[in-house]
């Protein structure tokens, strides 16, 4: 999200009245953020430059441009480089900490 208006004229140009914007992204506040992103660069899936984005900011740029949010959810909150404590993400993400420290987040937004 560099620009607002650069971002509300591509949303509203690609998206059309009525659709919906799904973002998921990983979530800045997890804890694990760090890790994942180095694990990222050495595989060749990031760069490097990428910044992250809190998700409160994606939520103001709906409410300042009118989207209408739908859903706001974290989502796995152990990563998968720990695939013995992935048992608990299904009791973990039900928790309020899932919005919070979820290693990845999802959002929802419907233009109208």
């Amino acid at each position: 999200l560099y620009s607002y208006g650069v971002q509300r004229a591509q949303l509203k140009r690609i998206t059309k009245k009525g659709g919906l914007i799904i973002i998921l992204d990983v979530n800045k506040l997890n804890p694990f953020n760090k890790i994942m992103h180095y694990i990222m660069i050495k595989q060749g899936v990031d760069t490097g430059i990428e910044r992250l984005v809190f998700p409160c900011k994606i939520i103001k740029l709906f409410k300042k441009y009118n989207i209408n949010l739908i859903r706001y959810k974290g989502v796995c909150m152990i990563p998968h480089f720990f695939p013995k404590l992935k048992k608990f993400n299904p009791f973990l993400e039900k928790t309020f900490l899932n919005k919070i420290l979820a290693k990845d987040y999802i959002i929802i937004g419907k233009i109208i």
